[in-house]
């Protein structure tokens, strides 16, 4: 039996929305890299992939591009685009080191990461400022610098007692509809490849570890986020 849908929707309405995650560390994968009207910044969203009360929640962070009229605020703007490209593995310190000894400029998109990139992030409460939609004043969460590369020390530190290969094999879908961890850890923890960005040499694609140590701490769960 067929059924007939209205269509006044917007397409955003279809996208995840989970609702905002609570401050804290969480294991995250990009899922949208939306550029702002004005050309001017990059709006990322993540969706927690770690198995706990968060999964499928959401947490964002805004990038601004550098607009060549602060020397300050340019150089704080371009060195948080490469440490998220570094984090979500779309470009390699090896890559930076080449192309700055050749004196080229690096093309960093972040659309490229959606759905394989993934992070560690320290989400919590920022500095009291104003909501451009309702006019009040508060303190949001939110990302700043505090993103690390899945199998850094920070997050192996963070995320306690964490199997990253197993980690890195989950995806959002399956991170939502996890109730307790499983038995076994999975064996492949093949989180995906970012795709390089563009460069004017040519870099080794950045890609999510194949393999990792898988210990938990005795009396914690494996999947212990916090």
């Amino acid at each position: 039996m067929a059924v007939d849908l209205p269509t006044e929707f917007e397409e955003d309405d279809f996208d995840n929305h989970g609702g905002t995650a609570d401050p804290g560390w969480h294991h995250v994968q990009l899922v949208s890299a939306d550029e702002a009207e004005d050309g001017n910044s990059c709006n990322l969203k993540f969706v927690v992939v770690s198995p706990s009360e968060n999964a499928g929640k959401n947490c964002y962070e805004r990038l601004w591009y550098p607009k060549g009229d602060d020397a300050e605020k340019d150089g704080t703007a371009v060195k948080k685009l490469y440490h998220y490209a570094f984090a979500l593995r779309m470009l390699t310190r090896e890559d930076y080191r080449a192309a700055k000894e050749d004196g080229e400029n690096i093309s960093l998109d972040f659309a490229q990461a959606i759905g394989v990139g993934q992070a560690v992030v320290e989400w919590k409460l920022g500095k009291e400022r104003t909501n451009k939609s309702t006019g009040e004043k508060g303190r949001y969460p939110e990302i700043f610098f505090r993103i690390y590369d899945v199998m850094s020390e920070q997050s192996k530190n963070a995320v306690m007692s964490a199997d990253h290969l197993t980690l890195l094999g989950i995806t959002p879908n399956d991170a939502a509809a996890l109730a307790t961890p499983p038995a076994k850890a999975a064996t492949n923890g093949n989180g995906g490849t970012a795709k390089k960005p563009s460069t004017a040499k040519s870099a080794t694609p950045a890609r999510q570890p194949a393999t990792a140590a898988a210990t938990a701490a005795a009396g914690k769960s494996a999947y212990d986020d916090i």
